[in-house]
């Protein structure tokens, strides 16, 4: 392996760890039962403005001069110009010289009226697998904001769609559970894309409850 190929993977991994670390920090900021009826789009917001409140503290730590958030960017796509651009929920970006790789979230509700099917759809985990959401590496995140039963009973509900290999595109193993940040409940998941390559999606799962 090359120095420049090792460089990069390295920042990549940092990216994704960064990522959830800021990720956590901003939500340990919230105060979830408060949101346990706010639309998607409301909850990220408040989650943007608690992790860019954590970014311009002094409780950041020193590295997080390499990362900016944009809070529902538009997303150049080929073919799809000013308001046609699909949009993310959250974007992270690593600021550097060159190269500068971008690590994105797609939000969901999970709760009464916002069944599974919602989070793994063509709207959610299903935007990344039909590359609706460019991506700069083979790697995205989904976030499910649970407000009702619980994280537990939410994720069990997510297994059993697992099981669906087909409809995901599913390539090993399921959901496997990870640590990426701490107070997170996070799991892995690979895929195939429609274009045949290979995705992994971080999963994280926030109550809001």
């Amino acid at each position: 392996m090359s120095r420049e190929i090792d460089m990069r993977q390295r920042a990549l991994a940092q990216l994704r760890k960064h990522s959830h670390r800021i990720l956590a920090a901003g939500y340990g900021r919230m105060t979830p039962a408060m949101y346990s009826q706010w639309k998607e789009p409301d909850i990220t917001g408040e989650l943007c403005k608690a992790m860019s409140d954590f970014m311009a503290s002094t409780e950041a730590p020193k590295w997080i001069v390499h990362y900016s958030l944009r809070d529902d960017p538009k997303l150049n796509v080929a073919g799809k110009q000013g308001e046609s651009r699909p949009r993310i929920d959250i974007e992270f970006e690593r600021v550097q010289r060159g190269e500068r790789p971008l690590f994105r979230f797609e939000a969901k509700r999970l709760g009464s009226n916002h069944p599974v099917g919602k989070y793994i759809g063509s709207e959610g985990l299903g935007a990344f697998l039909s590359g609706y959401y460019p991506l700069t590496h083979p790697e995205a995140a989904m976030l499910g904001y649970v407000q009702s039963d619980d994280v537990r009973r939410w994720h069990q509900k997510l297994a059993a769609a697992f099981q669906q290999l087909e409809p995901l595109k599913l390539h090993r193993f399921g959901l496997q559970s990870v640590s990426l940040a701490s107070g997170l409940k996070s799991w892995r998941s690979v895929h195939k894309t429609d274009g045949h390559s290979q995705l992994t999606i971080w999963h994280s799962l926030l109550p809001f409850y």
